[in-house]
């Protein structure tokens, strides 16, 4: 069923690369839970050419015929049913419909730039939530090699990672070859999302559960710290003061 992606590799011989600009990645979106799986990212082939793969997955967007089209390795999945330069969603108005019967179907592309992936992420969760997955908290520190070809994160004196699992969701966990006990629910995105879904392995329960308290943010080191001391306690201001501890670093 390999017959449909020779336009996608015809796309990136010399001479015949199209003079278009695309960006790295396109994001696709949905709220049809049955088309799910053909969301999240998808990189640019090349640097000239109109063909994108999903990270993770075998799922691609292409233009044949001069329409933008999804597929799988099965073959066609979605179409636009016009000709436009780009697929996202603010710069065509076409629609996109099943190739099998035509029928519309609700997805969403946006256009987005090369990914920068910070030195650090910080993990935080809410304060009653804490507790319960404290050891994977902290700050996570971008690794000088990659894992399965993707950009991953150590927590500072531990062995918990940061990484993109083979589920195609960022996963917090001890063991890269599992299913770790932090999530994304969001699939095929190649940094850690800050959206406010992320899951987390209910011990108890044995089942994934949604925690919007998570956050997983990009941190940067200030210039300058300052160390200050607004307490009541005149032994502890003696002990910083005469070690000259307090001000700025």
């Amino acid at each position: 069923h390999l017959y449909w992606i020779l336009p996608v590799v015809q796309s990136m011989l010399p001479g015949t690369e199209n003079k278009m600009e695309y960006p790295k990645y396109f994001e696709i979106l949905t709220n049809e839970t049955a088309i799910e799986e053909y969301s999240g990212f998808y990189q640019n082939f090349g640097n000239k050419t109109g063909a994108y793969k999903q990270l993770k997955f075998e799922k691609y967007l292409y233009i044949e015929n001069k329409h933008w089209t999804i597929g799988n390795e099965e073959g066609h999945t979605f179409y636009l049913d016009d000709e436009c330069d780009l697929p996202t969603s603010n710069e065509c108005q076409a629609s996109w419909k099943k190739k099998q019967d035509d029928q519309p179907v609700n997805l969403k592309v946006l256009s987005k730039a090369a990914t920068i992936h910070p030195k650090y992420f910080v993990v935080k969760a809410g304060d009653e939530f804490q507790i319960k997955i404290q050891s994977y908290l902290g700050f996570y520190e971008k690794q000088p090699d990659t894992y399965k070809q993707f950009t991953y994160y150590k927590k500072g004196g531990s062995n918990i990672y940061l990484y993109l699992n083979d589920n195609g969701k960022w996963t917090i966990g001890i063991d890269r070859e599992t299913v770790g006990i932090i999530k994304s629910r969001s699939i095929a995105w190649p940094a850690p999302p800050n959206n406010g879904f992320w899951e987390f392995w209910n011990q108890r329960s044995r089942s994934w559960e949604l925690e919007s308290s998570i956050s997983v943010l990009p941190f940067e080191h200030p210039d300058t710290y300052v160390l200050e001391y607004t307490g009541v306690n005149p032994k502890i201001r003696e002990i910083l003061e005469k070690n000259n501890l307090l001000g700025k670093y």
